[in-house]
């Protein structure tokens, strides 16, 4: 009997990890004023975290999504859901880290690292090597200039472009590992923008895996260079938030298995393009 319900178990098992899937949160910045496209305030940041935990939620590290996508790791229990920052905005280390750090939640932040210790709207390499401390929070690239490709793609000419796309992931990952002491292997795309090329490019520069800002949960099938995440916006508390992983987790339940290779819904571009904007004030 055993030997005929072993089949059956493991089809129930496989099934089970395939159609799990977990929402990766990403935000960009926290603070009261002015208020983007994508700033959300202290108080909706703490309440969004809050209505997340209240409603069975378990907020997880984003390498522990990333090591169950690559097969070196367990799948994330039910209810998962994963928070990163884009940017490297000063106000995560000023407003979101202490909210983050009183409710003992992980976080990912992808930073733009010629943004670093540039101006003061960015973090300084100071904060960068005492974030690196915290066990909480992980570090990794969002390339060096947080540049539009598609955009360069256009202006430039093929040999320019690829040296170009070259120097942007590779230059960033150096740096980065320059001041940190764990390998970056992470990327997020600047603007969600990506092409089969540029993730090419992406793992011969020794990145394991991308993230894009495609709004839906992500899922085993999901192409390990380009992993979805939801944009998260100051007016997503309460109900709003619940419905917008509701809508995460259906968009991933109709997906098809078969990628197609295409930029972020233009909506997301749009607001993604503020928040880049947003980053030089």
């Amino acid at each position: 009997m055993l030997r005929l319900l072993l089949p059956l178990a493991l089809t129930i098992c496989c099934l089970s990890a395939a159609d799990l899937s977990v929402p990766i949160l990403c935000y960009h910045r926290i603070r009261e004023a002015p208020i983007g496209a994508t700033t959300v305030t202290p108080e909706n940041f703490r309440n969004q975290l809050m209505t997340l935990t209240a409603n069975g939620y378990r907020i997880i590290p984003l390498s522990d999504l990333v090591a169950w996508r690559l097969g070196t790791g367990a799948a994330p229990a039910e209810h998962s859901v994963v928070i990163t920052f884009d940017d490297g905005h000063a106000s995560f280390y000023d407003n979101a880290k202490p909210i983050l750090d009183s409710l003992h939640v992980p976080v990912t932040m992808f930073l733009v690292t010629s943004c670093i210790s540039h101006g003061t709207y960015c973090v300084g390499w100071d904060q960068v090597a005492s974030l690196e401390r915290d066990p909480l929070v992980d570090l990794e690239s969002h390339t060096v200039d947080h540049p539009n490709f598609s955009r360069q793609q256009r202006r430039l000419a093929s040999a320019s472009y690829d040296h170009y796309v070259d120097g942007e992931l590779a230059q960033s990952k150096s740096a980065l590992e320059a001041k940190l002491s764990h390998p970056v292997e992470m990327l997020a795309w600047p603007y969600g923008i990506y092409t089969p090329g540029l993730l090419e490019s992406a793992a011969k520069d020794g990145y394991e895996i991308g993230f894009s800002v495609e709004c839906r949960s992500a899922k085993l099938a999901d192409p390990k260079m380009a992993m979805p995440r939801c944009m998260v916006l100051n007016t997503d508390t309460g109900d709003n938030l619940l419905h917008l992983l509701k809508l995460a987790d259906a968009e991933a339940a109709k997906s098809s298995t078969e990628h197609k290779w295409r930029l972020m819904p233009r909506a997301n571009q749009v607001l993604v393009s503020k928040a880049a904007h947003e980053l030089l004030r």
